[in-house]
């Protein structure tokens, strides 16, 4: 019996019914999912994806039993009053470390609250490829993969990345996938970047959203999000605490 494999363009072109009972891979390679994989592994207790910038405002001012501190960005630029930009290296562990911050960007917490009704909900990027891979492998629930995009525009990271992984599901030859056109796409699109890591980059920097990075003095960033593995955790959305953990 085959598996269903979809890839997302964008979060607005699939309904809520399509993903239920699914598994939801949310991808903003340049630079939310990158970030937040960043954070935990740099020993950040959690995050609190919020919609909004009063949202995660609003649980920053109001908690009583710890306390949260607040990152993220608009348009790419660090929010004012905010502790953390969406700059992955911003999140050191000396910065970091058990600490709870409550995150909101431009794309990709809007691509995970698309994300709501999946079963489960994991976080993917570059830095965590192989990591999301072999998580999947194991899965017999449809596998959706979540791409944020820029403003409401297909991004090519983004769709590298879905790509990357439907290749390597596809490639161990354990299942037979049911692919969508999208993600048929995605791994033609992916062949040759995936090819070595220089390929990667280039491609990351040439992207829609690397464009914008560079054009914001963060080169730095596209370099970090194009290295793949990084950072071998996955991190995953708990419905209940409305937190990402690892």
């Amino acid at each position: 019996m085959s598996q269903r494999l979809s890839v997302h363009l964008l979060p607005h072109l699939f309904s809520s019914d399509e993903i239920t009972g699914g598994v939801a891979v949310v991808i903003d390679v340049l630079r939310a999912t990158t970030t937040i994989t960043c954070a935990l592994s740099e020993g950040a207790k959690a995050i609190l994806p919020c919609l909004d910038i009063e949202t995660a405002q609003h649980l920053a001012a109001n908690s009583t039993n710890e306390k949260i501190f607040l990152g993220g960005e608009r348009q790419g630029k660090k929010i004012e009053g905010f502790d953390f930009d969406n700059s992955p290296s911003s999140y050191t562990e000396k910065k970091v470390a058990g600490k709870t911050i409550a995150f909101t960007t431009t794309n990709g917490t809007k691509a995970l609250h698309a994300a709501l009704s999946a079963e489960d909900i994991l976080i993917g990027a570059f830095v965590n490829l192989d990591a999301i891979i072999s998580f999947l492998e194991n899965e017999e629930r449809p596998i959706h993969l979540i791409c944020a995009g820029t403003n409401g525009n297909i991004t090519a990271e983004d769709v590298l990345f879905a790509g990357a992984v439907v290749c390597g599901l596809v490639s161990q030859n354990k299942k037979d996938y049911q692919l969508n056109d999208s993600a048929t796409l995605a791994a033609s699109a992916v062949q040759e970047p995936l090819q070595n890591d220089q390929l990667l980059l280039d491609a990351l920097r040439k992207s829609h959203g690397g464009q914008n990075l560079i054009q914001l003095g963060f080169d730095a960033d596209i370099a970090l999000a194009a290295t793949r593995n990084t950072y071998p955790i996955i991190p995953q959305y708990d419905k209940k605490s409305s937190r990402i953990t690892i």
